[in-house]
């Protein structure tokens, strides 16, 4: 409903102000249990409506942390991924909107994820809803600018040429 819609809005904000702050005091430990309840409690949760929530939190720590967002990527990252898979198309479009938002600050810090970002894009480019369909072809345009703006030696060719060779080899995204 909008008024659940308007509370996470309304929490996101507040987690993105509380992370500025623990950010600047360099508050690494307050700041990974934060990430660490968003993961566990809200994006793992088997609830639909809590793991958007937990979504939307792990992008605002993500924005509030801004700078300093790579250090965290291990631990923003895998809850938002493993929505990508969810049975919900909202959940999966929550997913692809974090993911826009935790790379939008983090930049090239998320090139050593990007086979698992271009795997989960490869579903989410043939999913049946038009609304994931959409974010996901926004997240591949901020992936290609992210990899084209890089630094080569980010990027792990040797690493991401067998996925590419896999995907091109079948019709079905899955792979099966």
């Amino acid at each position: 409903s909008s008024s659940d819609e308007k509370k996470r809005k309304q929490a996101a904000v507040e987690i993105d102000t509380h992370i500025k702050g623990l950010n600047q005091r360099g508050d690494t430990v307050e700041i990974g249990e934060i990430i660490k309840t968003l993961a566990n409690s809200f994006a793992y949760s088997p609830q639909n409506s809590t793991k958007k929530g937990g979504l939307l939190g792990m992008a605002a720590v993500a924005i509030g942390l801004m700078g300093n967002t790579n250090r965290y990527l291990d631990q923003l990252l895998p809850p938002v991924l493993k929505c990508f898979a969810d049975n919900e198309s909202k959940t999966r479009f929550a997913a692809c909107e974090a993911l826009y938002n935790v790379a939008k600050v983090a930049r090239a810090s998320t090139i050593p994820w990007f086979n698992e970002i271009f795997d989960g894009l490869c579903k989410l480019n043939t999913d049946q809803d038009v609304d994931v369909k959409n974010a996901a072809h926004l997240l591949n345009t901020l992936m290609k600018e992210i990899v084209t703006e890089s630094d080569s030696e980010a990027f792990d060719m040797a690493r991401f040429l067998p996925m590419l060779k896999e995907r091109l080899q079948h019709s079905n995204p899955f792979g099966e």
